[in-house]
This record gives C-alpha cells, sequence and structure tokens, in this order.
C-alpha cells in the first residue's frame, strides 16, 4: 500500500490545473474513505487466493483528490507550495498546477537549480507527469514542470521530486528513474478522464 501513496503525492510534491471547481471537505472525506477501503481491500488480499477471491474495484475522483490536497495538504505538501490542484487526464496522464514562494524554498538558494536562482517571489507553478503500468510496475515520467517564465529540465525536476518525497518509506525520496513494484494484490491501475481506478484480488 505504501507504494501507491505516491502515485497520488507525485504531484503533490511537485505541484497541479486552474480550475473553477470548489471543493469541499466533504471531498477530502472521500477521498481518505476511499483509502481507507483500499488499504482494506490489500490486507484482505493477503489472505490465500481461491477460485471465489473476487475482484474489488476503488476509485479516487479528480475532486475528491484536490479535496483532499485543499483540506489536508498542509500535513504533507513543502513549504512555500500552495494552491495545488490536480487534473487526471486521460491515457495515464495527470497534470498539476500551484503556486511556489520561491523565498521559502531552501532549494532555490542553495546554487544548484541555475536560472532558479534568479527568480524570487510567488510564482505559478506546473508540471506533466505521464503514469503507465507495465509488467507489474509503475514508470513515471516527468514530461514537462514550469516555475513562472521557466521550463525546468526534466531531470532537475525529478531531482526536486525526490527531495520532497522524503519519507519513512521512502529516507533516500522517490526516485522516478526506478518503476514503483505494484504490490501483488493490485491487478490493474486505469487512469480516465477525471478518475483513478485500481483493481485489488
Amino acid at each position: 500500500m505504501r507504494l501507491l501513496i505516491p502515485l497520488f503525492l507525485i504531484l503533490a510534491a511537485s505541484v497541479s490545473s486552474q480550475q473553477n471547481e470548489v471543493v469541499t471537505e466533504a471531498d477530502a472525506v472521500d477521498f481518505e474513505q476511499a483509502l481507507a477501503t483500499l488499504r482494506s481491500n490489500i490486507s484482505y488480499s493477503d489472505d490465500p487466493l481461491t477460485e471465489d477471491s473476487q475482484k474489488r474495484t476503488v476509485g479516487f475522483s479528480q475532486r475528491s483528490l484536490n479535496g483532499y490536497l485543499r483540506f489536508q495538504g498542509n500535513a504533507f505538501l513543502p513549504t512555500g507550495l500552495s494552491d495545488v490542484r490536480v487534473e487526471i487526464q486521460q491515457d495515464g496522464r495527470l497534470r498539476g498546477t500551484g503556486i511556489l514562494d520561491l523565498d521559502e524554498m531552501d532549494d532555490f538558494a542553495d546554487g544548484s537549480s541555475g536560472v532558479l536562482q534568479l527568480l524570487s517571489g510567488s510564482l505559478p507553478v506546473s508540471v506533466s507527469v505521464l503514469v503507465v503500468e507495465a509488467d507489474r510496475d509503475l514508470e513515471i515520467t516527468v514530461e514537462s514542470v514550469q516555475i513562472g517564465p521557466v521550463t525546468l529540465p526534466t531531470a532537475l525536476a525529478e531531482i526536486l521530486v525526490r527531495r520532497y518525497s522524503v519519507s519513512e518509506s521512502y529516507p533516500a525520496g522517490l526516485d522516478l528513474s526506478v518503476p514503483i513494484a505494484l504490490p501483488p494484490a493490485v491487478k490493474d491501475i486505469q487512469i480516465q478522464q477525471s478518475l483513478i481506478t485500481i483493481v485489488t484480488q
């Protein structure tokens, strides 16, 4: 299960679409309930499989994800990143936008980010990510990242993702160059317009 969480947080740790959609705390609760159901399904699937084992499907809507980011994001979003929204697109693409306060981000003052050192203040940020399932792995490719007027090289974007995805599960951060192995219980992940569906057995 811990390997699936970064799928939802990669964008949050990097960025998300300027949408007029107004989300509520109820949307955040919907996301948390879907996450709890997924955890339960995976835990249940740890039991030996039989011919009678049923597939279970959990859906994460774009609205519920954005509600979670809006009302729970302060617990895990990097300092300086706000107004984060995610757009779940067709063909495994996720696009995010947000506002980044560069003056609160150490990365842009330590000499490691090139031209970004010349930027300051709050700037819009956007990222596009492609997620593909292949051979029981999730392959995540950063397609584009833009901060204000600057388009970042994808290699630099991947470095920033590693820095901001450090956690107990990923002490060195999430390395996007390495595919993420799916738990055995996860049989399928589908990314459709405005919806991520995960099937377990």
